[in-house]
This record gives structure tokens, sequence and C-alpha cells, in this order.
């Protein structure tokens, strides 16, 4: 089975790998490039406390209990076309962002979420709002 570092590593856009306690445990080198934050810097980080991504009319999508938390517990997918996140020298890098929720190759039925980061043009960055889809949603 591939380890979750090599699987973030080939991932073909920025990659972050997240384990079932919200903590970044994989961050490929595209990451870096899109957000500025070397894997040392990151790796062990509760996600929210990096991403710090808001919605297009700056709700915060990150934090302990957002919905993408919820939909990573339900084992669900979750998608959103448009939202921005903070880039370490604090400039917002507007993204889509898109999952995949795999078994953990340590086994012990811990999943890891990959987040895959699309940078979106500039342009895109204050759209119409975009609603995140959700277990309810579904």
């Amino acid at each position: 089975m591939v380890s979750t570092s090599e699987f973030v590593r080939f991932a073909s856009d920025a990659g972050i790998g997240i384990d079932d306690n919200l903590r970044i445990v994989a961050w490929n080198e595209r990451a870096q490039t899109l957000l500025g934050y070397r894997p040392e810097e990151v790796l062990g980080q509760l996600c929210s406390n990096v991403l710090h991504a808001v919605l297009p009319d700056d709700q915060p999508l990150c934090s302990p209990d957002c919905d993408p938390q919820c939909c990573f517990a339900h084992r669900q997918p979750y998608w959103v076309e448009t939202c921005r996140i903070q880039h370490k020298d604090g400039h917002w890098v507007p993204l889509s962002v898109g999952t995949m929720i795999v078994p953990y190759a340590g086994g012990d039925g811990v999943m890891i979420t990959y987040l895959l980061l699309r940078p979106q043009p500039a342009a895109a960055a204050t759209p119409a709002v975009q609603e995140p889809l959700t277990p309810a949603a579904r």
C-alpha cells in the first residue's frame, strides 16, 4: 500500500493529508509553492490553524467544527468551487477544494482525507457564494 506522504507527493494538485483528528499528516511541494509553508512548519498542526480558509462572502470555511470536518467524519466527499486560503505571507489565494477519503496505510480503521487544492484565477476570488457540499445536501 502507498504511504500517505507518497500519495500526497504524487498528486498533480497541491495536496494535503489530514487525519481523523484534523491534523496535517502530509504536505506536498505544490502545497508549499501555493501557500508558502514548508512541510516541517505544518505537519502535526490542526488544518484550521494553517489554512484559515474563507468562502467568497468571508464566512470561515476552516474551524474546529467546520462543514468539511462533518463530511470527513461521515466519510463523505467534500467540494467547494471557490474559496480563499491565506498564504503564509498573509495574502489570499483563490482556490477550489476537493477531497478524497481513503484508509490510512497504517490500518486501525483510521482514514486520511486528502485535500486537493486547485488555484483559481484572481477574478474568481469573489463570485457569488458557492454552497459547499455537505452530507445534508446529498
